[in-house]
């Protein structure tokens, strides 16, 4: 058989077996809806159904203690921490810690919720894992569990090595999970230069339905304020979706254990009282506070340590 007979023959044979390959129909005349609708919030503010979602915010803004406390809250149908609207079956994607350090901090989530400490969530853990290998088993995990909800921890980790500045790497993450039939959550992160939106590529940004970005301040008392701390949540884009106000907690540590309490709050539990008191260009004394948006500029507002008589409050 000479080449050019074979290779005829092997287009013909292709052929013939794309169509099967395919099905009867390559697709279908789909209709819009009869009436005006949104994407469905599972938790406002927090959560769409069937979409993909980014959580962005700095190093050690709790970002991923709140999504743990989501993730938890919507499996097991526990709404005074986490405002769900249903019980809807979730699987946790662990990228970032060992297996003992997830299992102790979600004993931690479910305490904090109120509910039984050895609650389970469906998990996999991926450190390690490239997306393809994850993509494949998510894909197998949602269709045996049902699961409505994937929260993948985290974009960098899964990123393994490859530079989220990169647009095919952005691409290759998010379309990577696109196809699955429910909500997928990423955690990601700010970058150094600016701390007002997502390290990476802009891809993720346009991939992305729903962007919400996690602060957290300190508590301004007590001897230990670095064990109570307050986190809001704000979306900065829902494309389609109903507008949302921020979101606020209060999470309280032990020193030892990490979180001990969560408690939905206001935007009013700490006043926003900075002392960022300078002569010349030398800081005066370290209690310089970070507002919810930043810090604020240098003086502009000082403790009374550091307010003159005739200074304006």
């Amino acid at each position: 058989l000479d080449q050019q007979t074979f290779e005829a023959e092997l287009m013909i044979w292709s052929r013939a077996l794309y169509p099967r390959f395919i099905g009867s129909t390559a697709g279908a005349y789909e209709a819009g809806d009869a009436e005006p609708s949104s994407p469905p919030w599972s938790v406002p503010g927090l959560v769409l159904g069937g979409l993909t979602s980014i959580w962005f915010g700095d190093a050690k803004a709790g970002k991923s203690t709140l999504m743990r406390l989501a993730a938890a809250s919507l499996n097991h149908g526990s709404h005074e921490v986490i405002p769900t609207r249903d019980t809807e079956k979730v699987i946790w994607v662990n990228a970032e810690e060992d297996r003992a350090e997830h299992t102790r901090q979600l004993g931690n989530v479910n305490g904090a919720l109120g509910i039984d400490r050895t609650s389970a969530i469906y998990s996999i853990h991926a450190r390690g894992m490239s997306i393809g290998d994850l993509s494949q088993r998510l894909e197998r995990a949602v269709r045996e569990t049902g699961a409505q909800h994937v929260f993948v921890d985290s974009l960098s980790r899964m990123a393994q090595g490859m530079s989220l500045n990169d647009n095919q790497t952005a691409t290759l993450l998010v379309d990577s999970l696109g196809a699955l039939p429910c909500s997928v959550n990423w955690i990601g992160h700010t970058g150094q230069e600016n701390a007002h939106r997502l390290s990476g590529s802009k891809h993720f940004t346009n991939a992305a339905r729903l962007m919400v970005r996690v602060q957290s301040r300190m508590s301004l008392g007590g001897v230990s304020p670095e064990l109570k701390r307050g986190v809001r949540a704000t979306v900065t884009e829902a494309n389609g979706a109903a507008p949302t106000a921020p979101m606020y907690w209060t999470f309280e540590y032990h020193r030892d254990y990490g979180l001990l309490k969560a408690r939905l709050t206001d935007e009013n539990e700490w006043p926003v009282l900075i002392c960022d008191a300078m002569v010349g260009e030398t800081k005066l004394h370290e209690c310089g506070r970070k507002t919810w948006d930043g810090v604020m500029r240098a003086g502009a507002v000082r403790c009374s340590r550091h307010r003159g008589e005739d200074d304006e409050v």
